[in-house]
């Protein structure tokens, strides 16, 4: 962490909640310095909020484009009409800020004004004003320093915490559970399973790096699921599997090869899709358990933890996740340091900054490839995956502190995003990676999850269904997956809410924060409903994404008839690169015999009109930038190595 970004912290920590870095009563308003500010680059954050917005939570979280002349930010925000209300706060070294104090119902100005190495304004931002209502719900950035002392002896405080395992036992009692035997089958497979050997680096490759991460997903799933079948039966052989799991991953170096990508002696790096897992469960777990360790047992196990998540917090210092978070893995670490903050949370002295920083993104820069609208640019498989995790911290987060990250307008309307564009009865699931799976398992408990949370029966149709068609497919065993324990945990709170099919939404859809239109004749009715999808994406065919601008798809009656061709064996590999991610295996245009280049944000389009005449829809995409780029270095020579026809 650096100096600057822990004397912020600390700022923050020892003013409080009252001025929180910033100041409330005597703010400053800078007049006198030009406007320099320039367009953002191609993977840069769009200014939040925008010109003209309506904000959906108070305060709202700001983000900006950064500048080259400035060392620091200061940003400043104030009623319109004059200096009646508003605050400014001290130097700020990332492009993002999180109020700590809420603000009044009112129209304001906000602009950023760069400051050099000494403090004096070289510049400023232009002036954009925004709209906060009454109706916008309070989301403020916590004194985690508060949260501490509020956690301070409070076991359980993930999921299980208020009443919440008691109601979770009742529940199971009544038969009302069903994830729960395939939980507890799976638990008892675990309680013979021989302990794994630490993994050792196998050398590079796709095949080495799954065999290299396998054991720390597989041994931490077991340790999950051991884990809470011990605090709903109390039942000692569930305990002391889940000891003997939680010990033998902690004695695993944490940083070996199941480090988060730390450089290994011997060449190569950690394998974050080791660490990430095992950091996630292995929180659940002390949270759960750590009570039935021996001192000595819970020094071990926090050696390893105060190692592994400092690596995930170095890795987003070094990258400045929270001024670039595009960072794909990353962006998913946030989701299991998150958990580990709040477990640790007075266990850990370097838990507070955890935290910290994971609610810092998570209240403005993050997600980040989509916006208030909900849309996920890396396509609904990344989605069900990567915004599946955020839940389920989200969900641990409100209840365990009571901020709701829930209340952002992403997550207000993400499970919508699922619904147009790949509603239960769809065989696959739109654009990108993954996209020729139907809904998946991890999907259903996300939108499960966002559906309690939002009292919304919609959504609460559209995960039903998705668990339906589920259960029609399911395999015995999940190996690393553990959406059975999220699936439980889900039912100590679930609402008695009633599937509505979605039969009075709008057929059509716009997601304009990613380009993506979803166009229904009868959404919800899989016998009658005939629809299109189509994409001009300004994220390009960066990461998950493909160089398929303004490509479009059609079904009908549950069934596929214009789709993309290819598979993703795993990302990177000969055909993935060559055919599956190239515009030639979309419905999209050619020119000259060549498409759009894969793996860069260049490659983008944009909608350009989205008319609605009754019930015909009309989309436009502008896509000719995408064109005449050259493809990457590494995608030439794959192409000259594996194909015959010129580049």
């Amino acid at each position: 962490m650096t100096d600057t970004y822990w004397r912020c912290f600390c700022f923050a920590v020892l003013v409080g909640l009252i001025s929180s870095g910033c100041s409330s009563t005597s703010f400053r308003w800078t007049d006198s310095v030009e406007v320099i500010e320039r367009a953002p680059r191609r993977g840069e954050l769009a200014t939040y909020p925008a010109e003209a917005q309506t904000v959906g939570v108070n305060p709202p979280g700001f983000c900006w484009t950064p500048h080259e002349k400035a060392a620091s930010y200061r940003l400043e925000v104030r009623e319109s009409g004059g200096l009646k209300s508003g605050f400014s706060t001290e130097p700020q070294t990332s492009t993002v800020y999180p109020p700590f104090r809420s603000l009044k119902p009112a129209v304001y100005d906000w602009q950023v004004v760069y400051l050099d190495q000494n403090g004096a304004a070289v510049g400023a931002s232009r002036t954009r004003r925004f709209t906060l209502p009454n109706s916008a719900p309070e989301l403020l950035m916590p004194d985690v320093q508060a949260l501490k002392v509020r956690l301070a002896g409070v076991r359980p405080r993930l999921f299980l915490g208020a009443g919440r395992l008691e109601r979770l036992r009742a529940a199971i009692a009544k038969g009302s559970v069903p994830s729960w035997d395939r939980l507890r089958q799976a638990a008892d497979a675990a309680l013979d399973e021989e302990l794994y050997p630490e993994p050792r680096y196998l050398g590079s490759g796709a095949e080495n790096w799954l065999r290299t991460f396998t054991p720390g997903k597989v041994g931490s799933a077991h340790l999950a699921r051991t884990a809470l079948a011990y605090k709903v039966t109390g039942e000692a052989k569930y305990r002391d599997a889940a000891r003997r799991w939680l010990l033998h991953m902690a004695s695993w170096d944490p940083r070996g090869v199941t480090s988060h990508n730390l450089k290994l002696p011997a060449g190569g790096s950690g394998n974050d899709e080791a660490s990430m897992p095992m950091l996630e469960r292995m929180s659940l777990a002390w949270d759960w358990i750590g009570d039935t360790l021996t001192p000595e047992e819970r020094e071990k196990v926090i050696a390893s933890m105060t190692e592994r998540g400092n690596q995930v917090l170095r890795v987003l210092e070094n990258e400045d996740f929270l001024s670039h978070p595009f960072g794909n893995h990353s962006g998913r670490s946030l989701a299991f340091l998150g958990p580990a903050g709040l477990a640790f949370l007075g266990d850990i002295p370097e838990a507070e900054r955890w935290l910290d920083y994971v609610l810092r993104v998570l209240l403005t820069s993050y997600p980040s490839f989509g916006g208030d609208d909900g849309g996920w640019a890396q396509g609904l498989s990344y989605w069900s995956f990567y915004i599946y995790s955020h839940a389920n911290f989200a969900m641990a987060l409100r209840q365990a502190t009571g901020t709701d990250l829930f209340a952002r307008p992403f997550f207000r309307n993400t499970g919508y995003f699922g619904l147009f564009f790949a509603p239960p009865y769809a065989p696959r699931g739109g654009f990108g990676d993954g996209a020729y799976h139907r809904p998946n398992e991890s999907g259903g408990v996300l939108v499960d999850t966002l559906s309690n949370a939002l009292l919304d029966p919609a959504l609460k149709w559209y995960a039903r269904g998705i668990h339906e068609m589920g259960e029609r497919n399911r395999t015995k065993w999940r190996e690393w997956f553990v959406e059975d324990v999220y699936e439980t945990l889900q039912a100590a709170d679930a609402p008695a809410l009633e599937p509505e099919r979605p039969a009075k939404l709008d057929g059509s859809k716009h997601m304009a924060d990613i380009g993506w239109v979803a166009m229904h004749s009868a959404l919800g009715d899989a016998k009658n409903d005939v629809w299109a999808l189509f994409k001009s994406s300004r994220f390009g065919s960066f990461s998950h994404s493909h160089a398929d601008q303004n490509s479009f798809q059609l079904y009908a009656y549950g069934r596929a008839l214009a789709i993309d061709s290819g598979y993703y064996p795993s990302y990177g590999t000969p055909h993935d690169n060559l055919w599956t991610r190239q515009t030639r295996a979309h419905n999209s245009v050619l020119v000259n015999g060549r498409g759009q280049p894969p793996h860069t944000w260049e490659a983008a389009g944009e909608i350009d009109l989205y008319e609605r005449h009754g019930i015909v829809t009309v989309v436009r995409g502008q896509a000719a930038g995408a064109y005449n780029l050259p493809q990457p270095p590494g995608i030439a020579r794959l192409w000259q190595k594996h194909l015959r026809e010129p580049l």
